[in-house]
């Protein structure tokens, strides 16, 4: 079971390496189109930048557990962590 699990894995390795072999050497072959790839450059880092953004900031606060969460302070008419501030006075 333990060499199947292994075949299986390093076939999958295999078949990753030859997919990214295959695009590498895609690159330096004709035919060149330089104009498309600086339209796909700009499509992917610039015009995807806000949902990046987000999924990294949506991310960074669940992980670090830093979303604010309701709740009330014992003994206390305020939310413990206000989330909105002008209204808590």
């Amino acid at each position: 079971v333990l060499g199947r699990v292994a075949i299986e894995i390093t076939h999958g390795l295999g078949k990753y390496f030859l997919f990214l072999l295959g695009g590498l050497v895609a690159m330096f072959l004709p035919p060149y189109k330089p104009l498309r790839i600086l339209q796909q450059i700009h499509f992917i880092g610039w015009k995807s930048l806000v949902i990046v953004s987000l999924t990294g900031d949506e991310t960074g606060l669940g992980a670090g557990g830093l979303v604010p969460r309701a709740g009330w302070v014992r003994g206390s008419r305020r939310p413990c962590f206000p989330l909105w501030p002008h209204l808590s006075h």
